[in-house]
């Protein structure tokens, strides 16, 4: 597999069957489509995987678009910043870390009602283990999860915000178990 950088990986975003479900009220709000919830979604999940892939979490979080409450954006960038905490244990390790990230995002559906949104997403991320592995055979390449967030909406100063985002973990609150390991020349 050709090793890429982030900047190469780009964001893969599919609209597979995403209804826009709205309210009958008549509350004067603007449109929301698919495509915006999308590209919001995107740049955050992006954000998330640029600091696991070793950007410097001010950097990612400056690269996030003015799309977010005030109060969702100090949360993201706390958990950058503990992402990153918790990841600079792995990169401290020559044969271990991930340099690159793929991610393709799926907005299944969209809930408006009123001057909220709830969207369900559904993510699925591969991260590539650092080139200093492929000095090791048998050493995987890649690994992968798939996950589903929901995320809020809400109308502030008449234009959609994300206002909050909670992934579907598993039961015991851990990470997702793991979808996918690409091992060199061993496929």
């Amino acid at each position: 597999m050709k090793w890429r950088s982030w900047r190469e990986a780009g964001v893969v975003v599919a609209l597979v069957g995403a209804a826009v479900a709205r309210s009958s009220g008549a509350e004067a709000v603007p449109a929301l489509s698919s495509t915006e919830v999308a590209t919001w979604v995107s740049d955050h999940l992006r954000a998330r995987a640029d600091v696991g892939t070793g950007a410097e979490p001010g950097t990612a979080a400056a690269r996030l678009p003015g799309s977010m409450t005030g109060g969702f954006a100090a949360r993201t960038a706390t958990a950058l910043t503990v992402l990153d905490a918790a990841d600079e244990r792995y990169r401290a390790h020559p044969l271990a870390g991930h340099d690159a990230a793929d991610l393709d995002i799926t907005v299944e559906r969209i809930t408006v009602s009123g001057t909220s949104a709830h969207a369900v997403v559904a993510e699925r991320t591969t991260l590539h283990f650092t080139a200093a592995g492929e000095q090791n055979p048998g050493v995987p390449e890649a690994e992968g999860y798939s996950l589903v967030h929901d995320f809020e909406l809400v109308v502030v100063d008449g234009r959609w915000l994300l206002a909050d985002s909670r992934p579907r973990l598993a039961p015991s609150g851990g990470p997702p178990p793991l979808t996918q390991a690409d091992h060199r020349g061993g496929r």
